[in-house]
Formats: C-alpha cells, structure tokens, sequence
C-alpha cells in the first residue's frame, strides 16, 4: 500500500508551554499564570497555550494515517529545543514530505521514519516535534494498511515477544488538587500522582515540610481509600527544585529525600529531577553519586533523572554512568518514536529501569501511539497522558492497550 497524498491540521496541545527558567528565576504565582518576564527563548509570557499539527498520510485505498507534531510543556529547559509554533515549519514541511512520502511503500514505515529523521547533507534537522508527529503518522498509517494494531508491528520489526499485558501507568494530579487525587486512588493507578513543585514558598515550605507532609498525606489518603490490597507507589517530580533548599546535592539533600521516603512508608517512593546542574556533565555526576548513595542507606525510593536527558546520547551516558535508578524517556524530545525505541533498548542493556513518558502537552494520538510501543516494549512504567485530569489520560491510553490486546 502506498501513500497517495500527505495533508495538515493545526490543533491544540493537551496542556501548555512553561518557561521554567522564569518560574526558578522567582515568577510569582497568579492562579495558572505567573507574573514576571519570560526568560528563555521562545516565550513571549511564561505561559502560553501549545499547538500541535497534525501530519495525516492518505493511503491508495483513502485510509488516513496521522500522527501529531508536539513537544513538552517545559520546552526550553534543561538542553531542549524552544516551544514548538506549527507556523513556522509549515511552509516548508509539506512540500518536503510530499517529495519524500508520495509513492513510498507504507509497509517499510521503520525505514521511512528513521530516514526523516536523520540529518541532512548540511547537518540540519526538523525540529524534534515535527519529526515526532510524522513517524506516528507512518506507523498508524502502516496499522491500517497491514489491519494490524501498532503494537503488534512493533513487536514484528523489533524482534519482541507479542504483547501479552499492559505495562503499569503513572498518572498525574497537581499538588494541589485532591479532588484529581482522589479519582486516581478509587481508579487505582499503579504509579501515582507525578505531581510537580511549582509553587516553592506553598509547596516546599522551610527545610521542606511542606513537601514532606504532603507526601504523607497523599499516602494516608491512599490507605484511606484505596484499602489493604492497594499498594501504588509514589511519584513527586521536583523539577531540580530542591536546589532551592540545598546549596550542594550533599548529605543533607540525601536526609531529605529519606524524609520523603519515610513520609511515602509503607509505600514505596520515586522522587524525579530532585536536582538540576548546568549542564549534562554535571547532572550525570551528580545523580551517579546520590542514586548510590540513596542506594546504601537502604530506603524504598528510586531516583529518576529526566534534565539533560533528551537524546539518544544523553541516554547513552546516563544509563552507562547509573545517573540514576530510572531514566524519563520523554517520547517528544527525541524525535521520531524509533528514537524512543531505541532509548528503551539503550536503558534495558544497561540494566537501567525504563518511565516511557513524555508530557501532559501531548495529544489523544500521540498518547495512543506510544500505548502501543508501551505494549510493545514493557518499560517498568509508563506515563499516562495527556493532561492532568487523570481521567481523560486514564481513558485513552488503557481503552487503547486494552482494545490492542484483545486484537492479539
């Protein structure tokens, strides 16, 4: 089956940019928005509603393929591209897609991904985003001319067993919202809530108590509702702000996090990004030695390392290093979904434990996709998205696998 014809739709995201620098910069909260000036660039306030632009492939036999161009909330940050804006790669996008995509052979989709992917003969690159969308927009296109779920192509092409199970989800709630919190219990989540520190006066508090009773709150409030046979474990992501209460990730960071840990008792705790360094170095030192170190004084809590983790190199590096007892492989900063692939491969060769994320700025599509490589690949955990509702992330991705599982 080839591909006839290659079109566009410019949507929404399911979230929005963040300028993280402004908000560590000291941004003062105003509800969802923030008063101050924006700082990194490609923001024009620190908050701003995303876009996503849907790439669709029409197939000979008028089946539609499509996949969505989108990158993180938190674009900018930690050595990612700046926010993702459709309009500026799509006078140039369509005609090349239809030179390189009209009369391809949809069956070779892993080669045609990887293809566009690479960079040219002057070392450029479509942005992340755009190289993200088109290499769902094969795959799904694939799906439908085979009459095959995705996940079952997967397995195929990369040698994988069928997929026989769903792997276990991580879902969000913000810090503050309880009634989010609440719906994730009764719903019982695997992994939840991945709330973020955002707020750092209300949500850190003096030396952290503030953190440290709220994480013991969200564990009370699961045994509470949740009763004796549910037993999720935790997730915070500090976004490196716990540098705002340690000088040096030293000794004292690593009390903390045992706070944490004894706050999450019985359950068991991940804690991502609890700090964030100048560079990629720097963070690969710094999380070898605390996730060593949080390892020797014997806690039920993972260190996750999400920051400067972005290509297939930085996994490379971090994985080698052990920077961490889990790496974040946020599908929509590495491009195409075979980078992804390839991240997990990375991670699981070197005995590094796998979340095959990304972020609440994605859409239904992209999050459908990446349920099928999750299917495919069983990372130890994977992020239910988008949005931080819970329910809608819920929905789409476990109605997804399940549907696949039944298809075989």
């Amino acid at each position: 089956m080839k591909i006839s014809e290659v079109r566009f739709a410019k949507g929404s995201a399911g979230h929005f940019h963040i300028d993280a620098a402004a908000i560590r910069a000291g941004a003062v909260p105003d509800g969802f928005d923030w008063r101050g000036a924006a700082l990194t660039p490609g923001f024009s306030r620190i908050v701003e509603p995303a876009e996503s632009l849907s790439v669709l492939l029409v197939l000979e036999d008028g089946l539609v393929g499509f996949g969505d161009c989108v990158d993180v909330a938190y674009a900018g940050s930690g050595g990612r591209e700046p926010p993702f804006l459709p309009d500026r790669v799509l006078p140039r996008l369509g005609a090349t897609l239809r030179e390189r995509f009209i009369g391809a052979e949809i069956a070779a989709w892993r080669a045609l991904a990887t293809g566009f992917d690479a960079a040219d003969a002057d070392g450029a690159r479509w942005p992340a985003a755009v190289r993200y969308g088109v290499g769902q927009a094969l795959l799904h296109a694939a799906s439908l001319a085979q009459r095959r779920p995705m996940a079952g192509l997967i397995a195929e092409a990369y040698g994988l067993a069928p997929p026989r199970e769903a792997p276990p989800l991580l879902a969000a709630a913000g810090l503050d919202d309880r009634d989010t919190l609440d719906r994730l219990i009764l719903k019982r989540v695997e992994v939840l809530p991945h709330s973020f520190v955002t707020d750092l006066d209300r949500h850190l508090g003096p030396g952290g108590d503030a953190l440290v009773g709220h994480v013991g709150r969200v564990a009370a409030r699961v045994a509470q509702l949740g009763g004796e046979a549910y037993r999720p474990t935790l997730q915070f992501d500090m976004s490196g702000h716990l540098g705002r209460l340690f000088p040096a990730p030293d000794g004292r960071l690593a009390d903390f996090l045992e706070r944490l840990a004894d706050a999450a008792a019985p359950l068991a705790l991940r804690i991502e990004c609890p700090w964030l360094a100048a560079s990629r170095a720097a963070q690969i030192e710094i999380y070898a030695e605390l996730t060593a170190t949080m390892r020797r004084r014997g806690r039920a809590l993972r260190i996750g390392a999400d920051e400067w983790c972005n290509t297939l190199d930085d996994f490379a590096a971090f994985a080698a290093a052990g920077a961490g007892d889990y790496l974040h492989v946020k599908m929509p900063d590495l491009g195409c979904i075979t980078n992804s692939m390839a991240a997990v491969s990375t991670c699981r060769d070197r005995g590094m434990e796998v979340l095959l994320g990304g972020s609440a700025n994605e859409t239904d599509q992209s999050a459908r996709v990446s349920a099928h490589i999750g299917l495919a690949f069983r990372p130890e955990v994977m992020l239910a998205k988008p949005g931080l509702g819970g329910d809608e992330a819920l929905t789409i991705m476990r109605n997804e696998m399940a549907r696949a599982l039944a298809l075989g």
